[in-house]
């Protein structure tokens, strides 16, 4: 194979369907089996407290959790209660943080999974030249 070739060759697995698998891969470590379990928590108490509290249906109240814990935030929907408008404060607080946690450690893991690939592409490409 030529240098030529490898290059492209690189190139293509950096295409879609490779993020993707990279993706899963990352979402299969250690840290995220913890991790995964806490965002989806945090997702289904918003969902309940805003079905219950606010009244709102189920697709709403996940609609605005995920809005609302991404900072989206469209407007469309907003807590009229007291303890809805308390609640989403420690919400975004509490949420956001981990939220922020989940991507920042999917992303470094998704990072090192790529470097681990490219170097071994590497080395193998040294040693068949």
């Amino acid at each position: 194979m030529t240098k030529g070739q490898a290059r492209r060759q690189r190139r293509s697995q950096l295409a879609f369907p490779h993020y993707l698998r990279l993706t899963m891969r990352a979402l299969s470590g250690a840290e995220m089996r913890l991790i995964l379990p806490l965002v989806a928590s945090i997702l289904v108490i918003g969902t309940m407290f805003y079905h219950f509290i606010e009244r709102w249906d189920w697709l709403d109240s996940l609609y605005f959790s995920v809005v609302t814990l991404t900072t989206v935030g469209y407007g469309d929907f907003s807590p009229k209660t007291a303890a809805g408008k308390l609640f989403t404060i420690g919400y975004i607080i509490t949420g956001f943080g981990v939220l922020a946690l989940f991507i920042t450690t999917l992303a470094n893991r998704a990072l090192d999974l790529a470097r681990e690939e490219l170097e071994s592409t590497n080395r193998s490409d040294a040693s068949t030249e």
